[in-house]
């Protein structure tokens, strides 16, 4: 899982050097702050395998997947397929609202705190991206 990290990291850094320039600082801090934590979850692995003695690789695959519900994974995978077509058709925020409110009833959460995930997000992405990043998101084919 350790390589899969740094592979996502490495992707969403070529991604983002494409960027404006005033749009890099927040998403190549993500990305530092991702890769560093991931470099230090390794020195622990290594550091646990030194002091048992052992340094041999061993694919831990079934113990991260035991347990797993793969009807609620194949939920929220069709979800978010749903969501990028929703994200190109109709926009960003409508559709981010669309997904999170059906994401969060179908794993039963209360309305209470749907509406205030609601609200936050809204409001946080609308400050991170539109007010200080000053990246437009997609308004979609349907409202462009």
């Amino acid at each position: 899982m350790i390589g899969v990290i740094y592979a996502v990291s490495l992707f969403f850094f070529t991604q983002t050097i494409l960027l404006p320039e005033e749009a890099q600082t927040y998403p190549l801090g993500l990305i530092a702050a991702l890769a560093s934590l991931n470099t230090l979850y390794l020195a622990q692995c290594l550091f646990k395998a030194y002091r048992a003695g052992s340094l041999a690789v061993v694919s831990d695959f079934a113990e991260i997947f035991k347990g797993m519900q793969l009807k609620q994974f194949l939920s929220v995978l069709v979800g978010c397929t749903l969501f990028l077509v929703m994200m190109y058709t109709i926009g960003y925020y409508a559709a981010a609202v669309i997904y999170l409110v059906g994401t969060l009833l179908y794993f039963r959460v209360s309305k209470l705190w749907i509406g205030l995930t609601l609200v936050t997000l809204v409001a946080l992405v609308y400050a991170v991206f539109s007010m200080f990043l000053k990246v437009p998101l997609p308004v979609g084919v349907l409202f462009s």
